[in-house]
């Protein structure tokens, strides 16, 4: 059967801009289904129950090697992966690795004849027109288009995502989002809803986190983060006039450099300007960590910054966020990030959350898992890794961890 192309245009400044062939892009969009692990306790329960099948997409970003992204939590403790592809072929993926911060994943499979989707050469803009493709509700390759509504959106634990009015719907996680010359913008990754469906609300993994992300997993098959050690904030108008810096010039203003970290040790002093960190732009706080966030621990990190309107250059290496100057603590082993936001009862609920923990680390062996909610260090509250880090440099051996797993308190000790 002769297959049909389809062509949308879209209309730019008053004249109809490239032609963007929506077969091609389907053919680099694929769906993704997951058979997951039953929990334990279906393990040891004797009734059968139906498998538990995750349904997403992935996009195919390297075609002679069958490299696939797809978002973490489609795939979270697959027993099988199942990709088919735009003309209807399945195949058998394997996982190269996963990231839950970022929600990213790699996928691979084996076939000589994919297409994959080009990296988009400019950054998003607010107002530009966007493409959609995924698999919602079942519903393969299915097309929407839009406009960019939003940048530098924060969701949970999820920094500088872009904002689409685009109609994203269950299994469009993993999708794609497209400008108009085809390349890929971002992953969709969540919406904001009330019904369940697309109330304009998508959020979208730009492809300047995904890279990063992507190349770890490639190379190490997982993500470890490290900690620079300053406080940021953004620039605002009157700092700007005060700070004198040229008119068009975007940045972010340390305001704090943490005692004993990379970035005291580097020289880095407050009211310097971050502008760039390795050959990514920093205009504001989010930019900056979604950066940070895809840079390996103990991996050089490249800072352009302004001090008194001087250009500088400083190269450090990131440091284990858990560790106290190569000291072992009893989050050794743990990943973590500073978490506040509204729970379902509309109250603020913060504390550090816990990413990851290695199996037989110090972590790992006085019970904290990965999920927890980790509120108080000895009954005081903590929320900022400054805080726990002061808090370890004091006691590192005899402390009583208050953490909150599944809308419960847990306490743990560590003598």
């Amino acid at each position: 059967m002769k297959r049909l192309l389809i062509v949308i245009f879209f209309f730019i400044d008053g004249v109809f801009a490239d032609k963007l062939d929506i077969e091609q892009v389907s053919d680099a969009v694929v769906n993704v289904a997951a058979k997951v692990k039953p929990p334990l306790s279906d393990i040891l329960n004797a009734e059968k129950k139906p498998d538990f099948i995750a349904n997403g997409s992935g996009v195919i970003i390297d075609a002679k090697e069958g490299y696939i992204v797809t978002n973490a939590h489609v795939i979270q403790d697959p027993e099988l992966i199942i990709v088919t592809l735009n003309n209807g072929k399945r195949l058998k993926a394997k996982e190269i690795g996963k990231d839950t911060m970022t929600d990213l994943a790699l996928i691979q499979v084996d076939d000589k004849h994919l297409t994959s989707m080009p990296l988009a050469k400019s950054r998003p803009q607010v107002g530009q027109s966007v493409v959609a493709v995924g698999n919602p509700f079942g519903l393969d390759h299915t097309i929407t288009s839009g406009i960019i509504s939003g940048l530098n959106r924060q969701l949970g634990q999820l920094y500088n995502l872009i904002q689409t009015d685009a109609p994203i719907n269950p299994g469009n996680s993993g999708g794609a989002l497209v400008n108009r010359h085809g390349e890929l913008l971002g992953i969709c990754t969540a919406i904001t809803t009330v019904t369940g469906g697309s109330i304009g609300l998508g959020f979208v993994i730009p492809i300047d986190t995904v890279q990063p992300i992507i190349e770890q997993l490639k190379k190490h098959g997982d993500v470890k983060r490290g900690t620079f050690g300053v406080v940021v904030q953004e620039i605002s108008p009157a700092l700007h006039n005060i700070l004198k810096l040229d008119k068009n010039q975007k940045g972010v203003l340390v305001a704090e450099v943490l005692p004993g970290s990379a970035a005291m040790k580097h020289g880095l002093l407050v009211e310097d300007v971050i502008t760039n960190i390795n050959g990514y732009d920093t205009c504001n706080p989010n930019e900056l960590k979604a950066a940070v966030s895809g840079i390996r621990v103990e991996d050089d990190i490249k800072l352009s910054i302004l001090r008194k309107n001087k250009p500088l250059e400083i190269t450090a290496k990131l440091v284990n966020m858990t560790e106290t100057d190569g000291t072992s603590t009893p989050f050794s082993g743990a990943d973590l990030i500073e978490f506040n936001e509204l729970n379902a009862n509309g109250k603020i609920q913060s504390g550090l959350l816990i990413t990851d923990v290695k199996e037989g680390s110090n972590a790992f062996l006085i019970g904290l898992q990965k999920g927890d909610l980790v509120k108080a260090i000895n009954r005081d509250p903590i929320s900022t890794l400054k805080s726990l880090k002061a808090k370890l440099e004091k006691d590192a051996s005899n402390i009583l961890i208050t953490v909150e797993r599944n809308e419960q308190n847990l306490y743990l000790g560590s003598f």
